[in-house]
């Protein structure tokens, strides 16, 4: 019965909402954002110039093995043809542009680090901005790539500085970059328009030139995104600029560098050496470290679709066996791509309630999952985001010069890190104790030359000693100005001494034979820095029909005359 005093019912409880109105006169425009990115770029790009020398922290084998690359492309070798590495071109070129213009290697560097992310500003700022939400997750995704390319470490949590896997970083960039042409409709409807089409075909072909596993990976989600959506303006577009990049490498470097490059992954790939640089392939898929991860992105292609968002969906369904496949080819395992679904899940969050059949408001997943992503994205680009800024307290006291180079002293490493040679012997050694359990415990035969033991021992510090201490040994016993071979991990002597670089020898070795036939001899230390590249490349010597004869026996190594049997 109504009496009148019956209460009003209580308005309904809203959901959690954040007021961003405050934000509205920072509106996103292309134009505001590539300002605001290019000032994250130059303000953490700048400091290590103001520093004045890079102090790498770790890694410095792979320092090393990076100047090597470098200067030999600044020398006018081309990847591939000149010398074998899985490598690519545009990955060292940038280097390579300032050493030829008189910068020594830290300095240059840094400055290809800038230059990438500046040449990455304009393009990334349009699609971004043709995209985004009118709130801060536009920035801080703008934000993030510029850290990409010009953090002073590859990722992960360890806070240590280096330009190790430097490529990476940049291939990150480039995929974020283009990721939302095909992922993201822009915010006024349609296709992407002629240009961004071209950005597409364009960043493809970088990625291939910079690392191919990108796209190998990320190539197949691309071309089923154009499919499903019909955009085939857009498709054509991305061809040209795929064309566009083919064909000006091909103008300068000549058709056979194609066959080249695709020889000198499948010797990678093949390789007994480094079969993975981390973790196998199963456990970046479903171990603990990753599985949530993974999870995560089916939860995001099972929102989406739900929602409506089928071709998103199935697309990054399509994405996650590249992301995975990425990590698992980049040392450390780092799943870096969580990023990109943290901005994809966040931009397409609907602005209103969309309901499943059963009833439940998907709005708050969207948020919540790329709330989530972004969290797992953090502790990665924050290390990334202020290596830069503790590169500038890095210790310059009990440093000294990592390379011989005349002028090669702007990068400076821990002198106990680099001089403070160290070696590893093992315990199960002929004549040891322990020797009785080498076969129980599977340990191969120690290394032989011609059926002559070699010592069974690694030198695991020391780099510049090692390099510096042989390379002056190999000039005052005669050998200046000969081409020689070193069977070991690194082949860069002419970084220490006058030694001219044996025509298709790797920087970084796998265990190939590259560059045997053009040394006029053979290095063969008696404990190298990797005794498995060592073993490796003396089978593969003696499988190959080389006949083996030692020309000198020296206290460190053994210089000897490989000749192919005919």
């Amino acid at each position: 019965m109504d009496n009148g005093n019956e209460a009003a019912p209580a308005p309904a409880k809203k959901g959690l909402e954040i007021d961003f109105s405050w934000l509205k006169p920072w509106r996103l425009t292309p134009v505001r954002l590539a300002v605001f990115m290019a000032i994250v770029a130059l303000g953490l790009g700048v400091l290590p110039f103001i520093k004045g020398a890079f102090y790498p922290g770790k890694h410095e084998g792979d320092t090393f093995q990076l100047a090597d690359l470098a200067y030999r492309v600044a020398l006018g070798e081309w990847p591939h043809l000149d010398f074998m590495t899985p490598i690519g071109y545009l990955a060292i070129a940038p280097i390579s542009a300032f050493l030829r213009q008189g910068l020594a290697f830290g300095h240059s560097l840094f400055a290809a680090q800038l230059l990438v992310a500046l040449i990455l500003v304009p393009f990334a700022a349009a699609i971004i901005a043709r995209r985004a939400r009118s709130d801060w997750s536009g920035w801080l995704y703008g934000a993030a790539i510029m850290i990409y390319c010009v953090a002073l470490v590859h990722g992960e949590t360890n806070n240590a500085i280096s330009a190790s896997m430097h490529y990476n970083r940049w291939a990150w960039a480039v995929s974020f970059t283009i990721l939302p042409i095909v992922m993201i409709p822009p915010r006024d409807g349609g296709a992407p328009n002629w240009a961004e089409g071209l950005v597409l075909g364009l960043g493809l072909g970088v990625l291939v030139l910079m690392k191919m596993t990108y796209f190998l990976a990320l190539a197949p989600a691309f071309a089923l995104a154009l499919v499903l959506r019909h955009w085939w303006g857009t498709a054509a577009m991305a061809i040209l600029g795929g064309l566009i990049v083919a064909g000006l490498v091909t103008a300068f470097a000549g058709p056979d560098f194609w066959a080249a490059y695709a020889a000198d992954l499948l010797a990678v790939a093949r390789s007994p050496v480094r079969p993975e640089p981390g973790e196998p392939i199963w456990v970046v898929a479903g171990g603990p470290a990753f599985v949530g991860l993974n999870f995560l992105a089916v939860a995001g292609v099972i929102v989406l679709r739900l929602a409506g968002r089928s071709v998103e969906g199935i697309v990054l369904l399509v994405l996650l066996p590249g992301f995975v496949y990425i990590t698992y080819q980049n040392y450390g395992n780092d799943p870096q791509w969580v990023l990109f679904p943290a901005f994809l899940l966040w931009t397409l969050r609907p602005d209103g309630p969309v309901l499943t059949p059963g009833g439940y408001d998907l709005r708050p997943w969207f948020g919540g999952l790329a709330l989530v992503a972004a969290a797992f994205a953090f502790p990665s680009l924050n290390n990334m985001a202020m290596s830069p800024i503790r590169h500038m307290s890095a210790p310059t006291d009990k440093t000294e010069p990592l390379l011989g180079l005349v002028g090669e002293t702007d990068v400076r490493a821990a002198a106990i890190r680099i001089l403070g040679v160290q070696e590893s012997v093992s315990a199960m050694r002929p004549g040891s104790p322990y020797a009785i359990y080498s076969a129980r415990a599977g340990k191969p035969e120690p290394p032989k030359l011609n059926g002559e033991p070699l010592p069974d021992c690694e030198v695991t510090m020391g780099t510049k000693a090692v390099h510096q201490l042989l390379a002056r040994d190999l000039e005052a016993a005669g050998y200046s100005g000969k081409k020689l071979l070193l069977v070991d991990l690194f082949n860069a002597l002419y970084l220490y001494g006058d030694f001219p670089v044996a025509h298709g020898s790797a920087p970084w070795n796998y265990g190939t034979l590259a560059g045997v036939d053009d040394a006029e001899y053979v290095i063969v230390p008696l404990c190298p820095s990797n005794g498995r590249v060592r073993s490796t490349v003396l089978k593969a010597l003696a499988d190959g029909g080389y006949t083996l004869t030692i020309h000198e026996r020296r206290p460190l190594y053994l210089v000897v005359q490989a000749n192919k049997a005919s």
